[in-house]
């Protein structure tokens, strides 16, 4: 069971910080059919204490397992829930409802 626990990825503190959206339609290996090509200021911010913070909005949300469970539909995504497909060092790929996003991190928290 420890074997199992191990294995496991803290997507809760992985997640924490500011992310930049760089590519739209992308596989699950990160290659994406749209560049994105965004400033600083377009960030988004996932807080330990459950906040995801964009310039438009400000929500929670929560983690389970992969999924981000948001406390509105108001968020980046448009939806109510988001999937994390891949969290690998300072790149996230997140599947908002039929497409999957990529993230580069800016600044961790």
């Amino acid at each position: 069971m420890a074997l199992l626990f191990c294995g496991r990825t803290d997507y809760a503190a992985a997640l924490t910080g500011t992310w930049q959206w760089t590519g739209d339609a992308c596989d699950e290996d990160g290659s994406c059919k749209k560049e994105i090509i965004t400033d600083e200021a377009s960030g988004e911010t996932f807080t330990r204490d459950g906040l995801h913070v964009t310039t438009r909005s400000r929500n929670g949300y929560s983690l389970d397992g992969t999924t981000i469970r948001f406390a509105s539909t108001s968020n980046s995504c448009g939806t109510a829930e988001a999937r994390i497909i891949s969290l690998a060092g300072d790149m996230l790929l997140l599947e908002c409802g039929s497409h999957i996003r990529r993230y580069a991190r800016v600044m961790r928290r």
